[in-house]
């Protein structure tokens, strides 16, 4: 199967990184030559598009289309890696209200500087910031600059707030969740983030990943 061209509108579960995913598939369809367009943290799942083949040369431009996601925040802490996986680094009693919420938001729209995490696939002198951060070593990440198209809450309770949000390329949910926090003079971090759509690839016309998985071995037989 090592001449399949085309795209793969993938389903990336949860506690798989996307290296991972496009490993299984070009193991299990014994692919040459495979990529992704806009890497997914491990903890997150959505849409994840594999392009196979000479496609590849395409993965870039499809990173730069807008992406949508539905994440959630939980207040009150904020972790090493700014989401569910991390250590709580700092605590705060504060838990904001959804009044303050929907006013800081307003800050969150159109062109923004944003940090990414410290435990992110951001190179520092040729290294990545997670290794570094693994390794307890003392680092600064600069600030670039990242598009908010639409960003709303959709649901709200005292200890957390989930959201619709879209942007573009490079934009990292976990450091929005970290920054809110802090601008709501709290803390927080993400406990639930899942990626609807990137560009025209969307949950509609995706595949999980197992399903393609059992195709692949259907075909073995």
């Amino acid at each position: 199967m090592t001449d399949l061209q085309g795209w793969i509108n993938l389903y990336k579960p949860k506690n798989i990184s996307s290296f991972q995913a496009i490993k299984k598939i070009k193991e299990k369809f014994s692919i040459k030559k495979i990529g992704h367009a806009g890497t997914l943290d491990p903890l997150a799942e959505g849409i994840l598009p594999i392009a196979i083949g000479k496609t590849t040369k395409l993965s870039q431009f499809i990173s730069k289309d807008l992406k949508k996601y539905e994440f959630t925040i939980c207040w009150g802490t904020q972790t090493s890696t700014d989401d569910e996986g991390g250590k709580i680094i700092y605590k705060s009693e504060l838990l904001p209200n959804l009044n303050d919420i929907k006013i800081k938001l307003k800050n969150f729209k159109g062109h923004i500087l944003q940090t990414p995490p410290k435990v992110s696939a951001v190179k520092i002198n040729g290294k990545r910031a997670y290794n570094l951060a693994r390794k307890n070593l003392e680092f600064n990440i600069k600030p670039k600059k990242v598009f908010i198209k639409d960003l709303k809450v959709i649901d709200h309770t005292s200890a957390e707030t989930s959201f619709n949000i879209e942007c573009g390329k490079g934009f990292y949910i976990r450091s929005l969740g970290r920054d809110l926090a802090r601008q709501l003079g709290t803390y927080g971090h993400i406990s639930n983030l899942i990626r609807t759509k990137v560009g025209k690839f969307d949950v509609n016309t995706s595949i999980l990943l197992d399903d393609l998985i059992k195709i692949g071995e259907r075909q073995q037989k």
